[in-house]
């Protein structure tokens, strides 16, 4: 039981760090290609999801990096006085 929850952490832990330092990920709508599924020359374009820029933001990565900031920035005002 011990190893199940201990293994279930370091599963946890691995994806933070491995969001925190890359947050994006191929977008899942176009397969990174950037364009709509199908495009042929008449209906040709950016994908919706990712906009044509091939990447999307992983699950958590946002919240992640807006937590450590917020971590950061306190610790520095913190610090000032």
């Amino acid at each position: 039981m011990t190893g199940l929850v201990l293994g279930g952490l370091a599963a946890v832990v691995g994806y933070l760090g491995w969001i925190y330092f890359h947050p994006f990920r191929p977008c899942p709508r176009c397969k990174g290609k950037g364009t709509n599924r199908g495009s042929t020359k008449r209906r040709h374009g950016p994908c919706r999801k990712c906009g044509g820029t091939r990447h999307v933001q992983a699950l958590g990565s946002r919240m992640l990096h807006r937590a450590v900031r917020g971590a950061a920035t306190y610790r520095r005002d913190r610090k000032d006085k």
